[in-house]
């Protein structure tokens, strides 16, 4: 995985919507970026197999976009907006 700020072509209105991890040459966004987590991270191991049930009927996805809408987002900042 590397760090975002290495990455180039990623929309950055994107980033702030969305979960996005990059692995190697690809990236991950949404649920599938959260399975891919789970999967390279020990401490979220034991939740990999549940996450895996939720992915045939899409309902991983739908469940991270209820989420994902609800949740507080960060603002992207432009230069003169800082007091």
């Amino acid at each position: 995985m590397v760090p975002l700020q290495e990455a180039s072509g990623l929309d950055p209105k994107a980033l702030l919507e969305e979960l996005h991890v990059l692995e190697g040459d690809r990236t991950h966004r949404g649920y599938a970026a959260l399975l891919a987590l789970a999967r390279r991270l020990p401490l979220l191991w034991p939740l990999y197999p549940f996450l895996l049930l939720l992915v045939p009927f899409g309902t991983g996805e739908r469940l991270y976009r209820f989420l994902a809408k609800r949740r507080p987002r960060a603002r992207a900042s432009r230069g003169g907006d800082h007091p």
